[in-house]
């Protein structure tokens, strides 16, 4: 990457931070944090980076490029993902509006299967695990696009190849997938801003397992309420060496 390239990444990183930061301050600084406010403000959120992302895409196709991810392309939905406390809630909570009772059982079961797959295992295995994501339906697609997290909507890859030869040999160091730089580091600077200005109510911010996060938001209904009550529930320990490996997973998959 070039200096001029690094810093203008670094400025746009500096500015999502504080556009998300601006925000929540804007939505929750008048009668503090309800799970209204949260669900219209993390949609608003959503919003805002979808928007980046749609001038994103339309940069790249006039530098002669495209964004390669397309629907049913689906094998970055088989890797880790990590999510913030407010994400899982905003998840959640829409899959009960939009889902009977049958098949949120059945979302359920499919969340618990994948949490009892990885609980034990250490982040080196972890990481280079395949298991389906709850939410990929049979046609390789994702239910609840729309509310995907963060994590999800800034994995953008320039080449298809890249993305399936890294899934089908995941222990293959020599082997990654080709992302664009500038929509991870951006987005992840993002939603460090939503979550620095929940640090300001105490509030837990740990981005843990996708699996874990969605099991816990999906099975205790007061899980809103607690977590805006500083409830912990949301907070896993792990090893000084396995969060090493996951902020590394976080942070450098787009740079190699």
């Amino acid at each position: 990457m070039s200096q001029d390239n690094h810093n203008i990444i670094t400025q746009l990183k500096r500015q999502f931070n504080n556009d998300a930061y601006a925000i929540a301050q804007k939505a929750f600084s008048g009668s503090g944090i309800t799970k209204l406010r949260l669900m219209d403000t993390t949609q608003k959120f959503y919003r805002y980076l979808d928007d980046f992302l749609t001038q994103f895409e339309n940069f790249v196709a006039q530098q002669g490029q495209k964004i390669a991810c397309a629907k049913g392309c689906s094998t970055c939905c088989y890797q880790a993902v990590f999510l913030s406390p407010f994400e899982a809630l905003y998840l959640a909570e829409n899959i009960r509006k939009h889902c009977n009772q049958e098949e949120q059982e059945h979302i359920k079961e499919r969340v618990k299967q994948k949490k009892e797959a990885t609980e034990n295992m250490s982040a080196s295995k972890y990481l280079n695990y395949r298991h389906a994501c709850p939410l990929l339906d049979e046609k390789g697609a994702c239910m609840f696009h729309k509310y995907r997290p963060v994590a999800c909507r800034i994995y953008l890859s320039e080449d298809l190849k890249s993305c399936r030869e890294q899934h089908q040999n995941p222990t293959d160091n020599k082997l990654f997938a080709k992302l664009y730089d500038l929509p991870l580091q951006t987005g992840r600077a993002y939603c460090e801003g939503m979550n620095q200005y929940f640090i300001k109510y105490k509030l837990s911010v740990q981005e843990i397992k996708f699996e874990d996060a969605l099991f816990i938001a999906l099975n205790d209904e007061k899980s809103l309420n607690k977590w805006l009550s500083k409830n912990t529930l949301f907070e896993t320990k792990y090893s000084a060496e396995d969060l090493l490996l996951f902020n590394q997973f976080n942070t450098q998959k787009g740079m190699q």
